[in-house]
């Protein structure tokens, strides 16, 4: 888990330097697109597609996994699963129960091991409230246009 923690530190580091990863003003995530728009300073944008990892509640110090949310369509799940999977295969008891107690820090441990699994490009953690949306992203593609209503359109896959 340490190799996958280093590894996915590194490459935040590079997309803080890249494209400000870190330094963006807000972003929104489209469920059923499964995309995800960062907003910038001055109207600049980016997107990239993305999977559902998990959710770290900060309130109760507890991690569910996206495979073990109903609410999430299967093809939001894949990555999650694949690190269930891992989990099974090393016989590691935190990938293998829906909802476990843990540290923020172990939370980041879990979603860099999906990353490295699922060989996803980066993870991105958003806030909202006291919970922390955990997800892995592929390529990102920086928008040289403002932000329009129909950001989505045209960057659906039925699945990653």
């Amino acid at each position: 888990m340490q190799t996958a923690f280093n590894e996915m530190l590194e490459h935040n580091r590079q997309h803080a330097a890249n494209w400000q990863y870190g330094k963006e003003t807000g972003w929104t995530a489209d469920l059923d697109a499964g995309v995800i728009v960062f907003k910038f300073a001055g109207d600049r944008t980016a997107t990239c597609h993305f999977q559902s990892v998990g959710i770290y509640d900060e309130t109760s110090g507890s991690f569910t996994w996206a495979w073990a949310q109903k609410s999430l369509s299967k093809n939001q799940q894949i990555h999650a699963k694949q690190a269930r999977n891992w989990g099974r295969f090393h016989r590691h008891p935190l990938f293998l129960t829906g909802t476990v107690k843990c540290s923020m820090a172990d939370a980041w441990n879990l979603a860099a091991v999906t990353r490295t699994v699922s060989e996803a490009k980066s993870i991105y953690r958003g806030r909202v409230g006291s919970k922390y949306l955990f997800m892995t992203t592929d390529d990102l593609q920086i928008d040289a246009s403002p932000t329009h209503t129909d950001w989505a359109k045209g960057r659906r896959k039925p699945s990653w």
